[in-house]
């Protein structure tokens, strides 16, 4: 995909790389629970689908743009502040 880096001002081909977030581990362990040893077989589609496409300047390799698949930017950025009210209310 050709982009132009907001950081670099170049237009290029962008380097893309794909990470499993934390949305694909819950799925993957929903699945287990529901499913049991069935789960087996659904498990590289599920993992697959909830990956997230990471777009990186080939210039200066800054982070440009992020893709998914369910239009879901990442689930940690959802979970974490919810994960530090706990711990600093249980300290």
């Amino acid at each position: 995909m050709k982009v132009k880096c907001p950081f670099c001002d170049a237009v290029s081909f962008s380097i893309v790389e794909y990470k499993t977030s934390l949305l694909g581990y819950l799925v993957a362990v929903l699945s287990i629970l529901i499913f049991g040893f069935l789960s087996i077989i659904l498990m590289p589609f599920l993992v697959s689908l909830t990956k997230s496409a990471v777009h990186r300047c080939a210039k200066c390799l800054n982070e440009v743009k992020s893709n998914s698949y369910f239009g879901f930017s990442s689930l940690e950025d959802k979970v974490s502040p919810k994960l530090s009210e706990i711990q600093l209310l249980t300290f």
